[in-house]
C-alpha cells in the first residue's frame, strides 16, 4: 500500500512513528508538507481533494510511484542466515521537450529481507554539506559489496532530479552520487564514510563537484578500490571520466585514500575516436 502522511516535518516524533509502523508492514510511505498541499472543500459534498504542489511538478515533470531500478543484489551469510540486501533508484527519464518522468522517487534506499517477504527499508543519507542543507535526504544506492569482515558497504549514484547527460557545468551540477557507507554489524543502518569530491576550475570560478556513478570492490587483504565516475581535466577541458581510488577502511574512514593510474591497454592496436 502506499500512503501519505500530512506534516511539517518527518523528524516529529509521532510521524516518525507513523512511518516506523507502515513500513514495518511492508507499506510504501511518503511525507509531504500539508503547506504544499491546496485544500478544497466542495460545498454539498462530502468529499475533500489535496492538489500537491511541488517543484516538480511546477516544472512539467510527471513522478511515477514505485521502484523501477533494481541497481545491485547482495546476499549475506549472518551465521548461517541468509541476508538479501537489493539496492533500488529511482532515475529522471526524458522524453523530450520540456517534459520528463521521475521513475520510483521517494523510494530510494536500500531494502533487507530474511524471508523474501518481509522488507526493511534503510535510507543512505546525504550528509550536511555546502551541497546539502537538508536533514534525512537520502541518496540512490548504486553498489553492494562485503569487506572481509562480512560488513556490507554501499555507494550512490546522482539523485534522479538530475539528468545523466547535460547540464554538467551549470551552477547546479547534478549531486548525491559519489558516496561511500557503510552498515553496522547487524545489516540494519548505515553510515557515511567519504565522499568523492573534485575541485573543478571553470570560467564562472572555482567549485566542488560530487562524483556520479560509484562502484567498488574489496582485494584480498580488505583493501576497497572504488571507480567513479567524475571530473577531470584533460588538454585544457573539463571532462566526466572514471577514476579509480584505493584505500584501506582506515583510510577510507580518515580521508586518506589514494588515487590510482588508469590501467594501461595493452592492445595498442585499437584507434582512437
Amino acid at each position: 500500500m502506499n500512503i501519505v502522511i500530512l506534516s511539517r516535518n518527518k523528524d516529529l516524533y509521532s510521524t516518525r512513528r507513523l512511518i516506523e509502523e507502515a513500513e514495518s508492514r511492508n507499506h510504501f510511505v511518503e511525507v509531504i508538507d500539508p503547506l504544499n498541499c491546496d485544500l478544497i472543500i466542495e460545498n454539498e459534498k462530502t468529499t475533500i481533494k489535496i492538489s500537491k504542489k511541488t517543484n516538480v511538478a511546477n516544472s512539467n515533470s510527471t513522478i511515477v510511484p514505485g521502484m523501477f531500478f533494481i541497481n545491485d543484489v547482495v546476499v549475506r551469510d549472518n551465521e548461517g542466515t541468509s541476508e538479501v540486501y537489493v539496492a533500488a533508484g529511482s532515475r529522471l527519464w526524458d522524453i523530450g521537450g520540456n517534459q520528463s518522468t521521475i521513475l520510483g522517487s521517494g523510494h530510494d534506499a536500500v531494502y533487507k529481507s530474511i524471508d523474501g517477504v518481509n522488507w526493511s527499508k534503510i535510507e543512505l543519507y546525504h550528509p550536511i554539506d555546502n551541497d546539502n542543507d537538508i536533514h534525512n535526504f537520502a541518496v540512490v544506492p548504486m553498489d553492494l559489496e562485503l569487506d572481509n569482515d562480512n560488513r556490507l558497504w554501499a555507494s550512490s549514484t546522482i539523485s534522479p532530479q538530475y539528468r545523466l547527460t547535460g547540464d554538467q557545468w551549470g551552477g547546479n551540477p547534478p549531486k548525491g552520487g559519489g558516496k561511500i557507507y557503510r552498515f553496522n554489524e547487524e545489516g540494519n543502518s548505515a553510515t557515511f564514510i567519504n565522499s568523492i569530491n573534485v575541485d573543478v576550475s571553470l570560467q564562472t570560478g572555482n567549485i566542488s563537484m560530487q562524483g556520479r556513478r560509484t562502484e567498488m570492490t574489496f582485494t584480498a587483504d580488505n583493501q576497497l578500490i572504488v571507480l567513479c565516475i567524475a571530473p577531470e581535466a584533460n588538454g585544457g577541458f573539463w571532462r566526466l571520466v572514471p577514476r579509480l581510488y584505493k584505500g584501506s577502511v582506515d583510510n577510507w574512514i580518515s580521508g586518506n585514500y589514494d588515487e590510482l593510474s588508469k590501467p594501461i591497454d595493452q592492445d595498442d592496436g585499437i584507434e582512437e575516436d
